[in-house]
């Protein structure tokens, strides 16, 4: 899901912990200068930072095993 509405982003993220989005993608500014997204799981509140590709490879096995 992707959240393109012109509202800040503790807005977007309340909404989206509000109706349980499980995983949180933020493609921040830092993204052009290093390549990496931050990846945050709701459970447990992890916070990793990864490149599109490893973020691909984390969620695809995160969903495997449900």
């Amino acid at each position: 899901m992707l959240d393109d509405r012109e509202e800040s982003a503790g807005v977007k993220f309340a909404d989206a912990d509000l109706i349980g989005i499980p995983y949180r993608a933020v493609i921040g500014k830092g993204y052009d200068s290093d390549g990496n997204l931050e990846l945050q799981v709701r459970d447990g509140g992890e916070r990793l930072n990864l490149g599109m590709e490893a973020c691909l490879d984390y969620l695809s096995n995160a969903f495997k095993s449900v």
